[in-house]
């Protein structure tokens, strides 16, 4: 209302139920809230991963090829990784490589220098960390 205007009364309109209409006293409000905010998570842990193809270089090296990965949505806290592990009898698994995965197919090389006697062990995490089930993949001959 500009200044000095006194509003008038509306038949049916709404109005103050303890001051007069236009009345100069002090409103109560209270101190502002916080920014509301929310995050996009996933509504399941992740599924296992897939099978990977492991092919053996001639350097010594192996290729570690998985398919079907899981990818975060656009706006998700954060993205899917795809933890590999190295798996030797009477040992706990050591982690080879945490990789995002912004695609649904990934393959690294894991060097020679890592022995492979067991195989590897694949792990999906998601974005808020949940972990899924192991796939165990055998060495390549």
């Amino acid at each position: 209302m500009p200044p000095n205007e006194t509003p008038e009364p509306v038949e049916g309109g709404v109005e103050p139920a303890w001051s007069a209409l236009g009345s100069r006293s002090a409103a109560v409000w209270s101190d502002l809230s916080l920014a509301a905010e929310s995050l996009l998570i996933p509504p399941r842990a992740p599924q296992a991963p897939a099978a990977p193809t492991l092919t053996r270089l001639p350097d010594g090296s192996v290729e570690v090829n998985v398919g079907q990965l899981p990818i975060a949505a656009p706006g998700a806290i954060g993205v899917y990784r795809l933890e590999v592990y190295h798996a030797s009898p009477g040992k706990a698994p050591e982690l080879v490589d945490s990789l995002p995965t912004t695609a649904t197919e990934l393959t690294l090389t894991v060097p020679a220098a890592v022995p492979i006697t067991d195989g590897y062990i694949l792990v999906t995490v998601d974005p808020i960390g949940r972990r899924s089930k192991p796939t165990h993949a055998a060495p390549p001959p």
